[in-house]
């Protein structure tokens, strides 16, 4: 008898009760997330010319680098270190079109080592080479 009963008046109370549970619980973790991913770059945005890596934050912000490197990438859509790498590139595409700044001043100035390394990564998130890059947005 109560086994009718929980089926036919409770079973749907309990399904949107929890249905609704898991709902706010999304949307607090969402927020969570969205919270520490703010304050992830806050962090990076004084850092990214320094060498800094992904344990380098991690361990700042007290999480171990695959929890911490997930929950940005879930609220930004990348990965903590290929957020660095396009922070990065943006600066040195402002540093190559607004000066006359080497590549390799360009490259160390936003925080790469290496300027084969640098010039890869600018080809791949821009599709031009600095040189080239520099030679179109100033017009030679």
């Amino acid at each position: 008898m109560y086994g009718f009963l929980y089926g036919f008046f409770l079973a749907p109370f309990v399904r949107t009760l929890y249905y609704n549970s898991m709902q706010a619980y999304q949307l607090t973790t969402d927020g969570w997330e969205r919270s520490l991913s703010e304050r992830v770059i806050e962090f990076l945005e004084q850092r990214y010319r320094s060498q800094i890596g992904l344990r380098d934050v991690a361990e700042a912000f007290g999480y171990s680098p695959y929890y911490l490197t997930s929950a940005f990438a879930r609220s930004t859509g990348l990965p903590i270190t290929a957020w660095i790498v396009k922070r990065r590139i943006g600066a040195a595409q402002r540093l190559l079109g607004e000066s006359d700044t080497s590549v390799a001043a360009a490259c160390e100035a936003v925080g790469f080592n290496d300027v084969c390394y640098f010039t890869r990564q600018f080809v791949r998130y821009t599709g031009v080479t600095p040189g080239r890059f520099r030679s179109v947005h100033r017009g030679n």
